[in-house]
């Protein structure tokens, strides 16, 4: 039985001087506004992360469908119909959550599509004062004060 405290304290010990019964927060996307290539105009397109939701402005509709209509081959889901969710789904804020894989970090959105199976994958980087968010070739960047 004296084993056991032993090892605890040593477990506690290698997890730092934060205590046992404290939970470790991880790593989080910077919350603002990230701007297509960094520029900050009116039209411009820009995702808007918050503590609990992710939104898409002025977004370019077609090049999101254009991401997710490949998957709907060998479905029986109607393409058309899909479109019309897709583009009332994208105009609403969504939840995410921030994870690290493989040594790099992703914003994952949930239910992208509105059909409860698609998640948007964006890769998220920081460095030289800026947040930025990757999908497919286009890069949004926040910065970081």
């Amino acid at each position: 039985m004296r084993e056991m405290p032993l090892f605890l304290f040593i477990g506690c010990m290698t997890l730092g001087f934060t205590g046992c019964n404290e939970e470790t927060s991880g790593p989080v996307a910077y919350q603002g506004t990230y701007y297509l290539n960094g520029e900050e105009t009116d039209g411009n397109e820009s995702i808007v992360i918050t503590e609990n939701e992710l939104q898409f402005n002025n977004y370019d509709y077609d090049y999101y469908l254009g991401i997710l209509l490949p998957g709907l081959e060998g479905t029986s889901l109607d393409p058309e119909a899909y479109k019309q969710q897709f583009h009332t789904c994208i105009s609403a804020p969504y939840s995410y959550e921030f994870l690290e894989r493989e040594g790099q970090y992703y914003v994952d959105v949930k239910d992208f599509d509105g059909t409860g199976f698609a998640t948007l994958k964006i890769k998220y980087k920081e460095g030289n004062g800026n947040a930025t968010l990757l999908i497919s070739d286009k890069e949004f960047v926040c910065p970081i004060s």
